[in-house]
C-alpha cells in the first residue's frame, strides 16, 4: 500500500479520536485494477474490552469483504487505534493478528496525532 496523505491520515486520526476511549478498527480498500484512491470502512469494535483491543464485528468483516469484491475493491489495510497506550507500535497481539493477514498494512493511530504503519516481511511485522 502506498504511503497515506495528509488529507488519509486525518480520516484515520478523526475516527480514532471519536472511538475514544475505545479502540476503533477498519479496512482500508483500494481499486483492484490499480490507482491511487484509499477508501476506508469503519467497522464495528466487538473486542471483550474494547477499550485495549480490537475485534472487528465478523458479520460486517464478512459483508464488507463481499461488497468490496462486487465494487471491485481489495483490501488492502488494517486500521485501529491505541487510546490507552497511546503507542501507535503494534502490540504482540496485533503481531499476531497481522501474520493471518500477509500483504496489508496496518495502520496504528496513538494519542494526538501519532500515526505508524506497518507490514508482514518474512513472518515478521515491520515499519512500512
Amino acid at each position: 500500500m502506498r504511503h497515506l496523505t495528509w488529507h488519509e491520515k486525518s480520516v484515520v486520526l478523526r475516527r480514532a479520536n471519536r472511538a475514544a476511549p475505545e479502540e476503533c478498527c477498519g479496512l482500508i480498500a483500494a481499486p483492484a485494477g490499480g490507482g491511487t484512491a484509499l477508501y476506508f470502512y469503519d467497522l464495528d469494535n466487538v473486542a471483550d474490552d474494547p477499550t485495549v483491543a480490537f475485534k472487528m464485528a465478523p458479520e460486517q468483516l464478512v459483508a464488507k469483504l463481499h461488497e468490496l469484491k462486487l465494487s471491485s475493491r481489495t483490501v488492502v489495510g488494517v486500521y485501529h487505534s491505541h487510546p490507552t497506550s497511546g503507542d501507535p507500535r503494534p502490540s504482540e497481539t496485533d503481531r499476531e493478528m497481522a501474520k493471518q493477514w500477509p500483504g496489508l498494512t496496518w495502520v496504528i493511530v496513538g494519542l494526538g496525532d501519532a500515526l505508524g504503519a506497518w507490514e508482514v516481511w518474512e513472518g515478521v511485522l515491520a515499519p512500512a
